[in-house]
């Protein structure tokens, strides 16, 4: 198959804005190729991705921030925007491709789904959060539901989504990045973009009534809530890593005793929920979003109630009844080779469906 992925427009490949989009797009085109298929990524300029593995770098202006964004915000065209040129790529390109596979959330992206020449796929990246773009993903998900995946069952239902269930294809980790570690430290650790929907603050809490450090690795997005926080702890609370490359960042990963996951939103997935898991280290989540379909309780980790951080504390002190080998087995469910079975499968099943009739898509 030749398969053409169009990534993330918030920022390059590598950059660390993109969070787990970025990471499987690193990951999942190399296992394709390996597997004998043709794979190009359209991305933002400066994006980077393992060798082999073409990219037409578009430059061009960011599109705002949909987790960050009001849900009643309005839909601009942006006449440097590299979401628009982006596409604009795509559709010259196209005709040298089988498939086009979208990883983003923008209403231009599933706007533009009929008018491409070849079949566009979309493996939605976000929970719902502008309403604009979840009308538009309805519209078109009634038209040709095959053509989408979403990352969770939970992120899938925040859609509402007409017709048949939601096809799921779940992230993955590269085990051998992220090997098993047995013996810890007594250290806490919390990774993900250092932004507001993200709940650091609630960690922190964690580390400040428990006496444990915590290790924080992740880019600031929101430098004035990151200030906020430090200040409001002792020195020596916060121990911060920044945006870690894979080798380092499962060092520190390893060497904690559990990982909590705080968000404030419904998370799609929690991609740095396998990867810790994947070192052994049991995560402590909020029982919302992805992380609840990952988390096995009271074997891989536990999952408390949204924003309850004495429950967060109580789930630290039972930490110990854990095996680390039940968090590594977990992991070991979400490979890699599996996820690139899947979108083999899902790929795979949207050609044969397009070649058996060849009139696939309504007209424009």
């Amino acid at each position: 198959m030749r398969v053409l992925f169009v990534s993330t427009p918030i920022s390059p490949i590598g950059d660390g804005d993109g969070g787990g989009v970025e990471t499987m797009l690193s990951e999942l085109a190399p296992a394709l190729r390996g597997r004998g298929h043709t794979v190009a990524v359209i991305a933002p300029a400066g994006s980077c991705l393992p060798a082999g593995i073409p990219i037409y770098q578009v430059p061009g202006d960011p599109p705002p921030n949909a987790t960050t964004g009001s849900r009643d915000a309005a839909i601009a065209v942006q006449s440097q925007g590299v979401l628009e040129r982006m596409w604009a790529q795509a559709r010259r390109v196209a005709h040298s491709f089988d498939v086009i596979t979208s990883v983003t959330y923008d209403w231009l992206s599933f706007y533009l789904t009929p008018f491409l020449p070849v079949p566009v796929l979309h493996w939605v990246s976000v929970s719902s959060s502008i309403k604009a773009v979840d009308e538009e993903i309805r519209e078109q998900y009634s038209r040709l539901p095959g053509h989408f995946t979403f990352w969770s069952q939970t992120q899938a239902s925040t859609f509402s989504l007409p017709g048949p269930q939601a096809r799921i294809i779940p992230g993955a980790v590269n085990t051998d990045r992220f090997p098993f570690s047995a013996l810890p430290d007594p250290i806490l650790v919390w990774a993900a973009r250092i932004s507001p929907e993200k709940g650091l603050e609630d960690a922190v809490q964690v580390a400040t009534e428990t006496g444990l450090p915590l290790h924080v690795c992740g880019k600031i997005q929101d430098q004035e809530y990151w200030q906020r926080i430090c200040n409001s702890v002792p020195a020596g609370t916060i121990a911060y890593h920044g945006l870690l490359p894979d080798h380092r960042l499962a060092q520190v990963l390893g060497k904690a005793i559990a990982m909590f996951v705080t968000p404030k939103w419904v998370e799609a997935f929690g991609l740095t929920v396998i990867e810790a898991l994947s070192c052994g280290t049991p995560v402590i989540a909020y029982a919302q979003g992805g992380p609840t379909e990952i988390i096995e309780h009271g074997k891989s980790g536990f999952l408390v109630p949204p924003d309850d951080v004495p429950a967060m504390v109580d789930a630290l002190r039972k930490i110990g009844a854990l095996q680390r080998t039940e968090a590594r087995r977990r992991a070991e469910e979400y490979a890699i080779p599996r996820l690139a079975d899947n979108m083999e499968h899902w790929i795979a099943s949207v050609l044969s469906a397009a070649h058996a009739s060849p009139q696939w898509r309504a007209a424009p």
